[in-house]
């Protein structure tokens, strides 16, 4: 197995999505200078303002992205420190940084003169109880420590040295750089230019890769009133947003601190019936899991109408199919609202939830601005996510309170 699918495949675990990919060659393209600034995507504009509300605070650690992999065999820093500025430099907006002081909208800059910064921690001489502690608490106070987005790059990279030829690497990345879909290629793109170094070999040159500052114009050209006009229709007569089940009230403010994590894997014969309630429905595995978390709220919280956000990769129609395997942060989260009917037919829910879905896909890419200000709260108090597993290798879904 190459370095590249053995990388990925110790880090699956711990990476939120996974996107199929072709193993590159990369050369260094690093540019003097710097680009001219350019704005914020829906969900950066939104994470820039959380990280913004966390300064000064003791509330550190959020949209910070940490994947951790560990090897069996030790790598060259040297070489790995130099393969992930090469793919720093390739993908300019994994460069930026944000300015938001003293102007009217915040926007990126991309510093292709940027380096990543790696640092190795010797920990041999550890046994593996050790080591797996000292590790566990790098982690927490990494995830606390967080990044300055006024200066790039907004990532790091740490290698642990163990004992037996032991490496453990940790990339942590603010999520305002990138969506999970871009993780995997990332990954591919570093290790593959790490082997090429490692044998003594530059890279091969690609093609420039289309730049997500491509994206975020073609978002900006395609800003319509229908955006706020499709929102404010899909959320006329909310007042307040379905708390999470057995949570605080709504009403009440979320602790600024805390997370947890809670993993269920279904059975096999539920999926394979999940799947056959799809296809008989003519919908789609997704429309199943939103679909049953609305019963879930509605069952639980004894509201008939439920509203909580869906993330969703805004990548299908975007830039007419070119965006697909762009790196940078395309997803966003919008608002889905279920009205259920405890006398009605399963097919007609999800037949109603799956037309939502389809109606939305025009307006997906709008601001929070756009779809969370028109009832003047935050309606997204728990949220979902799911994965094609076909096509991003895992699927993943999660729930979480939200501002």
């Amino acid at each position: 197995m190459g370095w590249v699918s053995r990388v990925l495949a110790l880090a699956r675990p711990k990476m939120k999505s996974k996107a199929s990919f072709v193993v590159l060659e990369i050369a260094d393209m690093a540019k003097s200078g710097a680009n001219a600034p350019y704005g914020l995507g829906p969900m950066q504009a939104g994470m820039l303002f959380q990280s913004v509300l966390d300064e000064g605070t003791s509330a550190g650690g959020h949209d910070i992205e940490q994947v951790h992999i560990s090897l069996d065999e030790t790598l060259s820093v040297p070489e790995l420190a130099r393969a992930w500025t090469m793919v720093l430099r390739r993908h300019s907006a994994l460069s930026s940084s944000f300015q938001w002081e003293g102007i009217q909208e915040p926007r990126q800059i991309e510093n292709p003169d940027a380096v990543v910064p790696t640092v190795t921690e010797d920990l041999r001489g550890l046994d593996e109880p050790q080591f797996a502690r000292r590790l566990e608490g790098f982690l927490a106070r990494d995830r606390a420590r967080g990044f300055d987005l006024r200066r790039a790059p907004v990532m790091r990279v740490t290698v642990f040295l163990g004992e037996g030829g032991r490496c453990d690497v940790v990339w942590t990345v603010h999520h305002i750089l990138l969506d999970g879909r871009s993780m995997a290629p990332v990954l591919a793109e570093v290790f593959s230019a790490y082997e090429s170094l490692r044998r003594g070999e530059a890279p091969r040159e690609l093609s420039p890769p289309r730049p997500f500052r491509d994206f975020v114009d073609w978002l900006a050209a395609r800003r319509t009133p229908s955006n706020v006009a499709f929102f404010k229709e899909l959320l006329r007569g909310k007042t307040a947003p379905t708390p999470l089940p057995l949570s605080e009230p709504a009403a009440r403010p979320l602790a600024r601190e805390g997370m947890g994590t809670v993993v269920r894997r279904i059975e096999e014969s539920v999926r394979r019936s999940a799947l056959s309630l799809a296809e008989r429905t003519g919908t789609t595995l997704g429309t199943v899991f939103l679909s049953a978390w609305a019963l879930v709220l509605a069952r639980l919280t004894g509201e008939p109408d439920v509203l909580f956000g869906n993330t969703r990769a805004c990548r299908r129609a975007a830039l007419d199919g070119e965006a697909f395997g762009m790196i940078g942060l395309l997803m966003n989260s919008v608002p889905v609202r279920v009205k259920v009917d405890e006398d009605g037919r399963v097919g007609e829910l999800l037949q109603s939830v799956r037309a939502q879905g389809l109606a939305v896909r025009d307006h997906e890419r709008s601001s929070r601005r756009s779809s969370c200000s028109t009832i003047g709260i935050s309606i997204m108090r728990s949220a979902t996510s799911t994965r094609d597993g076909k096509r991003e290798g895992a699927r993943s879904t999660s729930s979480r309170p939200r501002r």
